[in-house]
């Protein structure tokens, strides 16, 4: 997932957390989560000193990642130095109903009801070595576990200021209880929050016999990915757009022509543009037709090639207007062309009208 992430232009860390075992006899899900909300300003320190600033970020992970990132996400984002703009994993536990745990990897459709008379100290002893708080029979009877449970259950956390969300989960879950996530999605919804709730009708624990429900999963983290771009440029940030021109004069007029209203990076070279694209996806290209070595052909060819680039529109700049020139570069149907000899007002106002066009 994190080499997935960076593919697609992401800045991307995983976060180690205390296991419990002999060694870690007190760990459990409210330590380990404890321990993500404290890193948090490490991983972003740590990033800004290896030149990726964040002023932002999502959480996600799988199974017990999954329900620390929902934590993070859904409890603490508060107290987060950046906004959690999204959160997304699989198979995590989001809350500890009895009713629920006691039909874990049971038919779905039928779940078995709680026994007043039936001996749950195994599950309250599976709930207290999760939450590291005493969990009694007594407390299983009249539902006062619950308050004993919150800190580690992400649904009870989810309110209207909580960040869109895209979980999958398997119908027949033996690890952790798939009713659960249906009060995760009820959470959502009742809320109003986005999100994507995705059940693997024939998978447990691992989602294994549900190949085209995974693709779909994938989809939709990359969609609601891209959604929060795109609102984040609503909201008022500068669009980015990516100048690449081997002549410097080029580039610092175009810079100075775009600042006011965009973002704007430049790279010398073809290959510089393909690095400059992988560390920060632009919404716009504007590429020098006629660099030497790579020329803009080759360039556009190797960012359609990426599938995380193909999708990123690209002008070309041209010094040349003859015909047999524009028809060849034409041919290779980028999104438009510009003519670097025009007034510089008349080169603002195309690529203003082509941003609109293609990405506003």
């Amino acid at each position: 997932m994190l080499k997935w992430l960076c593919s697609k232009g992401y800045v991307a860390a995983g976060i180690n957390y205390t296991l419990f075992g002999e060694a870690h006899p007190d760990a459990n899900v409210y330590t380990q989560s404890a321990e993500i909300r404290d890193s948090i300003p490490f991983v972003l320190a740590e990033a800004e000193r290896l030149g990726y600033p964040i002023d932002r970020m999502a959480a996600a992970g799988g199974s017990a990642g999954h329900t620390l990132a929902m934590l993070y996400a859904y409890r603490d984002a508060g107290t987060s130095p950046v906004p959690v703009k999204l959160v997304f994993g699989a198979v995590g536990p989001s809350c500890f109903y009895l009713e629920d745990w006691i039909n874990m990897g049971a038919d779905p459709h039928h779940p078995k009801a709680v026994d007043p008379s039936g001996d749950y100290s195994g599950m309250a002893g599976l709930f207290y070595a999760m939450s590291g708080k005493e969990i009694t029979a007594d407390m299983l009877a009249d539902g006062s576990y619950l308050d004993a449970v919150k800190d580690i259950s992400a649904a009870m956390w989810v309110d209207e200021n909580s960040p869109p969300s895209v979980h999958a989960y398997g119908a027949w879950d033996r690890v952790q209880a798939f009713a659960a996530s249906r009060r995760l999605d009820a959470a959502l919804t009742g809320h109003g929050v986005p999100h994507e709730y995705l059940v693997f009708e024939h998978s447990g624990h691992g989602l294994q016999n549900d190949n085209a429900m995974y693709a779909l999963y994938m989809e939709k983290v990359e969609e609601y990915l891209a959604r929060r771009k795109t609102q984040e440029k609503r909201d008022g940030k500068k669009p980015k757009v990516l100048v690449v021109d081997d002549s410097s004069t080029v580039r610092v007029a175009m810079r100075s022509l775009l600042e006011k209203d965009y973002e704007v990076s430049v790279a010398e070279s073809g290959v510089a543009a393909i690095r400059a694209i992988s560390l920060d996806r632009p919404e716009l290209v504007l590429l020098d037709y006629e660099m030497p070595v790579c020329d803009g052909r080759q360039t556009l060819e190797m960012l359609r090639s990426e599938k995380a680039f193909a999708d990123i529109p690209v002008i070309f700049l041209t010094g040349r207007s003859d015909p047999d020139v524009v028809r060849a570069l034409l041919a290779l149907k980028p999104a438009g062309y510009l003519l670097k000899y025009l007034k510089p007002a008349d080169i603002k106002q195309k690529i203003d009208e082509l941003y609109q066009k293609l990405c506003g």
